[in-house]
């Protein structure tokens, strides 16, 4: 019982963080590339003038793959690639999905060990837990025949 509860705990935390990170993450900008590529351009030949964003790289925020494939998927400088981004969105999506059946079948095992934990036969004169066999004698005792 404690087992299929510990696991039901998990695997909620699981879906929580993959959601929490989903919505958390950072967003591809297309625009900033050409952005911070014209700023290096124009600044080429004045090396005092320095880059405010630090160059042309994303090295804030967080990143989910889920997020950036699915954005990816239809930009339009990665047309040779629009159809790998498309796969990788579908397969993200699906994993982020099929965390939710795994939710309610863990729920369902604790809640089952739990109820069999609870309904459990026992001893009337002892409270100790029956046996199959004690069971089985037990009510054969009730039998009127």
């Amino acid at each position: 019982m404690f087992l299929h509860f510990a696991l039901s705990i998990l695997v909620l935390f699981s879906l929580v963080s993959l959601y929490i990170t989903h919505r958390m993450s950072s967003h591809f900008r297309p625009g900033y590339v050409v952005r911070v590529a014209a700023f290096l351009d124009n600044n080429a030949s004045n090396p005092t003038n320095s880059n405010p964003e630090g160059g042309m790289v994303y090295n804030r925020g967080t990143f989910d793959l889920e997020t950036w494939s699915c954005e990816l998927k239809t930009a339009q400088g990665a047309t040779m690639v629009w159809e790998d981004y498309g796969n990788q969105c579908n397969m993200e999506v699906a994993g982020r999905i099929i965390m939710i059946p795994f939710v309610i079948i863990a729920f369902l095992l604790a809640a089952l060990a739990i109820a069999q934990m609870i309904g459990c036969r026992r001893d009337p004169e002892t409270g100790a837990r029956m046996k199959s066999e004690d069971v089985g004698l037990e009510m054969g005792k009730f039998n009127a025949v």
